[in-house]
C-alpha cells in the first residue's frame, strides 16, 4: 500500500514538472500537443483513405 502511495506521488510530481504550470504557458503546451497528434495522424492515415482536405 505504502508502495501505491509513494508511485502516485512520484508520478504526479512527474506530470507536475512536464505540463508548465502558467495558465499562458499551459495554454500553449495543450495547443501544440494537439496540432503534434493531428499532424502524426495525418500522416500516418495512408494517402487513398485520407478525407479531402
Amino acid at each position: 500500500m505504502a508502495l501505491a502511495g509513494l508511485l502516485v506521488g512520484l508520478a504526479q510530481s512527474v506530470i507536475a514538472g512536464t505540463i508548465p504550470q502558467d495558465s499562458a504557458d499551459r495554454l500553449a503546451w495543450w495547443q501544440t500537443y494537439w496540432a503534434h497528434r493531428r499532424e502524426r495522424s495525418r500522416l500516418s492515415t495512408p494517402p487513398d483513405s485520407r478525407p479531402p482536405a
